[in-house]
C-alpha cells in the first residue's frame, strides 16, 4: 500500500510542479487546458494552474500521503475512504479530459491522471 501511495505521491508532485510552472509562464499552454492555448497561458488561466498548483494537488498529496499511512493525518477511516473515492472520480475525469483534449500533447497527461485516479481508488478499498 505504501508503494502505491507514493508512486501516486510523485506522479501528483510532478503534475504541481507542472501547474505551477504554468502558472508561473512556462510556455508550455498547449500541454494543458483542452490544446486551447499556444506558449504562456492568458492570465486567468495562468490564475487557475496556480489555484490547482496550490490548494489542490497538496491536498491530493497530503490525502495520499495519509492512505499510505506515511504521515498520520487524524482524519478518520471513513472520512479518508470517502476523500479518495472524491479524488479518484476527479482523476478519472481529468483522464477523459487528457484524452479528448485537441492538443496530442496534453494526452501525453491522460496515462498519469489515470494512475493516480486508479492508486487512489485501491489505496480507499485498503483503508480500515
Amino acid at each position: 500500500m505504501r508503494y502505491v501511495a507514493i508512486i501516486a505521491v510523485a506522479l501528483a508532485s510532478l503534475t504541481a510542479l507542472f501547474q505551477l510552472a504554468l502558472a508561473l509562464g512556462a510556455p508550455w499552454a498547449e500541454m494543458s487546458w483542452g490544446g486551447r492555448f499556444t506558449g504562456v497561458l492568458p492570465n486567468k488561466y495562468r490564475i487557475a494552474s496556480g489555484v490547482v498548483a496550490l490548494l489542490f494537488f497538496p491536498i491530493v498529496i497530503y490525502g495520499l500521503l495519509g492512505a499510505g499511512g506515511l504521515v498520520e493525518t487524524g482524519i478518520s477511516p471513513v472520512a479518508e475512504r470517502a476523500e479518495l473515492w472524491v479524488f479518484a472520480g476527479l482523476f478519472a475525469l481529468s483522464t477523459l479530459g487528457n484524452l479528448a483534449s485537441q492538443s496530442k500533447r496534453e494526452r501525453w497527461w491522460a496515462p498519469v491522471a489515470l494512475a493516480i485516479g486508479v492508486s487512489c481508488g485501491y489505496l480507499a478499498t485498503q483503508l480500515g
